[in-house]
């Protein structure tokens, strides 16, 4: 899940490995997104399937916190707009607690993103992984920020490891910059 930050078991949503983005790093990579617009945090509370639109949302249930959506740029507006069930607003991201912070993104034009993926890699390159993406479902680009432990692969690898799983067993799917590891490494990649 997100890119690797993450594993869980598909039938309880239970956690089963984590590679979590340092406080230090998370504030210090939080101000070079803010020079573009203000991002989202990724937080580890997101529930295993949809709740129905009846049931009343637990505040542990949340995946992305955000704050006020004139501090975000139009594209991300649109998606936070579209993910409002899984979102939540609040004052600042300054100080997020004690949350599991799994991952910072920003969505915006290119030209707002690549100058800040370049300064994160200048600062903190050895501590954290940046993914430029298409993004897909929505205008614009994702500049997303995790921490340098996670990727896809050590997530599969460790977990293909635990399960007895040699690598060249493995058929991995991936269609941007953020699955090339996964696809050179596993026994057969398939990029689309």
């Amino acid at each position: 899940v997100h890119n690797g930050v993450v594993v869980k078991d598909a039938a309880s949503g239970e956690t089963l490995a984590h590679r979590y983005l340092e406080a230090e790093l998370y504030a210090r990579a939080l101000a070079i997104l803010r020079q573009a617009a203000s991002p989202m945090l990724y937080v580890d509370h997101f529930p295993c399937s949809p709740p129905s639109s009846s049931v009343q949302r637990e505040p542990e249930a949340i995946d992305i916190l955000h704050e006020a959506g004139d501090r975000a740029h139009a594209f991300q507006a649109e998606y936070l707009h579209d993910n409002r069930a899984v979102a939540q607003q609040v004052d600042s991201l300054d100080a997020p607690g004690s949350r599991a912070l799994v991952m910072l993104s920003c969505m915006a034009d290119e030209a707002s993103l690549r100058p800040l993926q370049r300064e994160i890699e200048a600062q903190l390159a050895a501590h954290t992984r940046t993914h430029f993406l298409i993004n897909k479902n929505y205008r614009g680009f994702i500049l997303e920020v995790v921490s340098a432990a996670a990727g896809k692969w050590p997530a599969l690898r460790a977990l293909a490891e635990a399960e007895g799983i040699e690598p060249a067993e493995i058929v991995a799917v991936g269609d941007d910059e953020n699955d090339a590891e996964m696809l050179a490494e596993a026994g057969l990649g398939i990029a689309m």
